[in-house]
């Protein structure tokens, strides 16, 4: 696999190269390394180039590391390598923590609005695809629920030939697929907010049963 240091010395076409992003969370991971190596090579059968970047050492699934740091890495990666011409990024994370996965799709959220304003300029804009939310459109609504919102632990499934048919098929058509989305949303919930939310709740009740007492005494 190559890494972001030969891209300046290639002579590949800008929309057949393709930036990698490894989000890990320990120093060394055997299976991510094969993972990539895996879709990399799939990757090249259709007639792209993958660089490897430089990893990435942080996941949200701890409440001591905050989400922005991830999103904006990525959206600053993009931006700056955008300026290099290269408009197609992926990102495999080591953490399958649902506000892992929901966080990189918000940058790649952030990353799409920007056309808005270059739509008239006929310029391509860059796209970023998560894998691991490719793997988990395949979980159902049921699984998706008992990790986001109960906090259950749930395994991807992987199928790299079908994932990086339709990640080739969104880079050629510079178009978003359903398939491409892990599917979370509104399932993933963090902690404080649940208990705020639960909070909020309790003193609703409260405020209504005390307010009942005293028009009952009238």
């Amino acid at each position: 696999m190559k890494t972001l240091l030969e891209l300046p010395q290639t002579n590949e076409r800008p929309e057949t190269i393709i930036i990698l992003f490894l989000l890990q969370s320990t120093f060394s991971n055997n299976d991510l390394q094969a993972m990539a190596e895996e879709f990399t090579s799939e990757l090249s059968k259709k007639g792209f180039t993958v660089f490897l970047a430089p990893s990435f050492y942080g996941n949200v699934d701890s409440d001591r590391f905050r989400p922005y740091i991830v999103r904006d890495f990525l959206v600053d990666s993009v931006a700056l390598l955008k300026k290099r011409g290269v408009l197609n990024f992926l990102v495999l994370s080591e953490s399958n923590d649902p506000k892992q996965i929901v966080t990189i799709e918000n940058a790649a959220t952030i990353i799409q609005r920007k056309r808005s304003f270059k739509k008239f300029r006929k310029i391509k804009n860059p796209m970023l695809i998560s894998l691991n939310a490719c793997a988990f459109n395949r979980n159902s609504i049921v699984e998706k629920f008992r990790a986001g919102f109960l906090r259950k632990k749930l395994i991807p499934r992987f199928d790299v030939a079908n994932d990086v048919n339709n990640i080739a098929s969104a880079f050629n058509t510079r178009r978003y697929s359903w398939k491409l989305f892990s599917g979370f949303g509104w399932h993933v919930i963090h902690h404080s907010f649940f208990r705020a939310w639960i909070l909020s709740i309790g003193i609703f009740l409260l405020m209504g049963a005390w307010l009942w007492i005293s028009f009952s005494k009238i």
